[in-house]
């Protein structure tokens, strides 16, 4: 069945038909040429995409190309600091065995207050009293050199071995004894430090005996005395006891916490 037409459209003229017809022929050409424009503005944005991509994916292949790259160097990199970690460890030692070996004939004095007008010569002097204060049979002619330290301590080299352990022996003889004992410190009365003489460590080792006797401090709070747990050197060689009392060589903080496991933190400094 044929479609009807509307009334005013077939009260038209045919010159009236063909312009309507035309007119909408021209409003649908219009309506194309549009969305021509807008389907080539869309073909040319898609290209630039493409175009955009492409070289993205070309950019993302060489940065995996300069990465991996990259890592290979640094992996080499890391091989070769472990390497010279481990050459500066042996290296380390070495130097601190030296070090411990000048120092055997060295003795360290603490307690023994500056002079007022020290000279570089009193150092001697006064480490000649404390040791005429524990009854050694040494005397002054027994000490190389002695200079203060930078703690206000005296450490003494002695001219042998023998003479340096002779003095180190009689040690605990000043034990409860104080600097106003000696010739030119009785005005220190009741004020006086206690005196103290130990080896003369390196400074790896002394760092690592600070740390020790800092979680000693902790280990052994509150412990009757027969029961706390001590620290000695001997020879420039820490030891520590352990549970049975054995004296135990502590070469590093990692040999005392094998020793004694703890979770203390020593904020001193880390070794």
């Amino acid at each position: 069945m044929a479609p009807s037409i509307p009334p005013e459209i077939a009260a038209m003229s045919q010159d009236d038909k063909l312009n309507r017809i035309l007119e909408k022929v021209l409003s649908s050409d219009a309506k194309l040429s549009v969305i021509a424009g807008r389907v080539s503005t869309l073909e040319q944005s898609q290209q630039f995409m493409n175009a955009k991509v492409e070289t993205q994916k070309a950019e993302i292949v060489a940065l995996k190309s300069e990465n991996a790259a990259l890592n290979d160097q640094l992996s080499a990199m890391n091989a070769r600091v472990r390497n010279l970690e481990v050459g500066l460890s042996i290296e380390s030692k070495k130097r601190d065995d030296n070090e411990n070996i000048s120092r055997k004939q060295c003795l360290e004095f603490s307690g023994i207050p500056k002079l007022p007008n020290e000279t570089r010569d009193d150092p001697k002097k006064l480490v000649a009293k404390v040791m005429s204060l524990i009854g050694s049979t040494n005397t002054i002619s027994a000490i190389d050199d002695a200079h203060r330290k930078m703690g206000g301590g005296l450490i003494a080299r002695f001219k042998s071995r023998e003479e340096r352990n002779e003095v180190y022996n009689l040690r605990f003889s000043l034990t409860g004894r104080t600097c106003d004992e000696l010739e030119g410190f009785d005005h220190l009365a009741e004020q006086g430090s206690e005196l103290y003489i130990n080896e003369s460590l390196t400074m790896d080792r002394s760092r690592l005996l600070k740390l020790i006797r800092e979680k000693l401090k902790v280990l052994n709070r509150g412990v009757a005395k027969e029961a706390k747990i001590k620290v000695k050197t001997e020879g420039g060689i820490i030891k520590c006891q352990n549970i049975g009392g054995l004296y135990i060589k502590m070469s590093s903080m990692a040999d005392f916490d094998r020793l004694h496991p703890n979770h203390i933190e020593c904020h001193t400094f880390n070794n």
